[in-house]
């Protein structure tokens, strides 16, 4: 899919503004909730993966599953749905100010690292969240 086509169109209450990333199963999406007044990442299944039944039940499953969990180092799902163009979709918790790889590939540019204590804090935070989806009978797989 033309991650553009999209961009502009409203999907339930979810209006699409722009593109983020890619990832290994899907488009990650900016999107306003035009009910809730509120961001929120818009994460749609690719083309190809949606035509896969497994696929769709595994995307279907890890929204069951995050939506399970409580803790503010996990994000939180909103909504579930379908595009007009068939590809699930969920809608969730939006952070702003990109990813830890974008931070690494920042900071790599200016042959700079994380200091100590900011990698103790982000594996801290890491091991708690961790910890709330181990006790839930969850194993993230990425």
């Amino acid at each position: 899919m033309e991650t553009g086509r999209l961009v502009g169109q409203t999907i339930d209450q979810f209006y699409i503004t722009r593109h983020i990333a890619r990832g290994g199963m899907a488009d990650v999406y900016l999107a306003q909730d035009t009910t809730l007044k509120r961001d929120v990442a818009f994460k749609v299944m690719l083309d190809a993966l949606a035509l896969d039944p497994q696929y769709v039940q595994r995307f279907q499953r890890e929204a069951r599953t995050v939506a399970r969990l409580d803790h503010p180092n996990i994000i939180q799902v909103y909504s579930t749905g379908q595009t007009p163009f068939g590809q699930p979709y969920i809608a969730m918790q939006y952070i702003s100010g990109g990813s830890l790889r974008d931070r690494l590939e920042q900071l790599a540019e200016r042959s700079k690292l994380l200091t100590t204590e900011q990698t103790l804090n982000l594996a801290r935070q890491l091991a708690l969240a961790l910890s709330v989806a181990h006790r839930a009978g969850i194993i993230p797989r990425d």
